[in-house]
């Protein structure tokens, strides 16, 4: 994961965390690097949102969400990825960029295979709506109190989908979550 400092809308830094390949050596030099890529940042289509249904899915926190959204907004940037030749050691989800509890997974297992040209492109403007429609969707806010106050929380509940992304409108799973699926 490379790290890249943000600026949430309240004026506060973070530090988004975003897969790139391009960093790591691979054995196979005709394997097509999945790399975080400049331009258009616009991939896929419409998507399924529903609940994992994952007893051990944690919740992330709903301002590290919104702060990945914002933070993804005019990077107008893709990634290249395939299944990596379904290595079985390398999880079937891959964390591709976070901030804080809030992970945007993606699972590679049915992607296109390195062995052809071929490559599923996914986009920071896919990904940032994707979190911010699931933080609409999803959210559950609570009241901490404490010895003088309390304090409102806000996480959102883990949630999976399907989209549709370029350039053969490849199915493409996903999940918003803390943990690793």
């Amino acid at each position: 994961m490379v790290a890249r400092e943000i600026t949430n809308p309240e004026g506060q830094t973070r530090t988004l965390l975003i897969r790139d390949f391009s960093i790591e050596e691979r054995d196979v030099e005709f394997m097509s690097a999945p790399t975080l890529v400049p331009s258009n940042g616009d991939q896929c289509g419409d998507s399924t949102f529903e609940l994992t249904g994952d007893e051990n899915a944690k919740s992330p926190n709903i301002d590290d969400c919104n702060d990945l959204a914002s933070g993804l907004r005019g990077m107008d940037q893709h990634w290249e990825l395939n299944n990596w030749y379904a290595i079985a050691t390398d999880p079937d989800w891959l964390d591709l960029v976070s901030v804080g509890t809030c992970h945007f997974y993606i699972n590679r297992k049915n992607f296109i295979d390195s062995t052809t040209d071929g490559k599923n492109l996914i986009g920071t403007a896919d990904i940032a709506d994707l979190v911010q429609d699931t933080v609409s969707r999803f959210q559950k806010w609570g009241t901490v109190t404490y010895p003088g106050g309390s304090l409102q929380v806000g996480t959102v509940i883990p949630a999976t989908g399907n989209m549709g992304c370029f350039p053969g409108n490849w199915d493409t799973p996903w999940r918003i979550q803390e943990n690793q699926p």
